[in-house]
């Protein structure tokens, strides 16, 4: 499965940038955001200097996860 956040480019693979992750998701419902990781590039993109996405906003989303599982 291709969560987005990485790229294989010959055999070598890169993480994508966080910031176009958490643009990707700016907007969607975040009741997807299952992964810890996506939650991670989420937050770390909302945090980038003109993202145009509130961290705060995002961290009282009820779906997402503020305790370790």
């Amino acid at each position: 499965m291709n969560r987005g956040w990485a790229r294989e480019e010959k055999k070598v693979f890169y993480l994508n940038d966080p910031l176009a992750i958490a643009q990707d998701w700016q907007g969607r419902h975040r009741r997807k955001l299952s992964a810890d990781l996506d939650q991670t590039f989420v937050l770390m993109g909302a945090c980038y200097d003109g993202s145009g996405i509130n961290a705060a906003d995002t961290l009282k989303n009820e779906n997402f996860s503020r305790t370790r599982r």
